[in-house]
């Protein structure tokens, strides 16, 4: 059996993606290329979010505190089984241990040595900041209270860094060695697709690059060619709002579980959600 690590901060889209996986797999006329195995031990938050979106709204965001682990036992039509995990599914978890603390911690370092690959989401839409710098305000520099004393602005890597930041400290815990090609399946989901290239005129591929270019960069340096991928993602399919406020009856009456599409590499769109962890398995197998 395979395993693969579903990352992401806080926002990124996780949530949903679980939730339209879940009710597709609940929908016995919706084809998938994977489907579940067992019934998940523990999916109340991924539950929760079906509800909402079964009633038009957009689900919260998972409360800061939710540090469980979720995972999803998904089986393909060759009977070759995989299981999704979404470690410490909050996400806050993610960033704070692994983006601001700059190192894994002990539980990250073994989920990253047992895993057979990882599904890297990333919200475009989120990130303001310029791709593949530091920020560190231009220079500019702050004052203490009360002296005369001046002090660097804090330092802080935008988020293109720190998505390089990331990878490099889970290959360095799988022992890589810098002259060798990186042969662990990495898939790259760019996610709310639908909110930064509606019409299509960008590939995947094309849309990290222009978006992260120092990630592309990393990614087309360290990676071997086929056993990294870019995906576009589009849970919903529409933007949805959150709350009560929130009713889209179009969404509910076009059922939810039939919304969303993923975006391949050659800019083709598919209704199968599950393509970019069928894409991990494949390459878990050699494929």
């Amino acid at each position: 059996m395979s395993e693969v690590l579903l990352l992401g901060v806080s926002d990124a889209g996780k949530t949903v993606y679980g939730a339209q996986l879940l009710g597709r797999f609940e929908n016995p006329d919706v084809s998938t290329a994977l489907r579940l195995r067992d019934t998940p031990e523990s999916f109340k938050a991924l539950q929760a979010a079906q509800e909402a979106l079964q009633q038009g709204r957009y689900p919260v965001r998972t409360a800061y505190d939710t540090q469980e682990t979720i995972s999803l036992p998904l089986v393909d039509g060759s009977e070759r089984a995989i299981d999704m995990l979404w470690p410490e599914f909050a996400g806050e978890a993610f960033k704070d241990v692994v983006v601001d603390a700059r190192h894994l911690s002990k539980s990250w370092v073994q989920r990253t040595t047992g895993a057979d690959g990882a599904l890297l989401m990333i919200r475009p839409s989120l990130e303001s900041e310029a791709p593949g710098v530091r920020a560190t305000n231009s220079g500019v520099t702050e004052r203490t209270p009360g002296t005369d004393t001046q002090q660097p602005a804090a330092t802080v890597l935008a988020p293109d860094a720190q998505y390089v930041e990331v990878l490099q400290l889970m290959l360095f815990a799988r022992g890589w060695a810098r002259q060798a090609r990186v042969r662990w399946p990495l898939a790259v989901v760019l996610s709310c697709w639908d909110e930064v290239d509606p019409d299509g005129r960008l590939s995947p591929p094309q849309m990290l690059a222009d978006r992260y270019p120092l990630l592309h960069m990393f990614l087309k340096g360290t990676w071997s060619a086929v056993d990294v991928e870019v995906f576009g993602l589009s849970a919903t399919e529409r933007r949805l709002q959150p709350g009560t406020d929130g009713h889209d009856e179009r969404f509910v009456d076009a059922d939810p579980s039939r919304q969303g599409y993923v975006v391949t590499r050659n800019g083709d769109r598919s209704p199968d959600l599950t393509l970019p962890i069928a894409w991990l398995l494949d390459r878990a197998h050699g494929a």
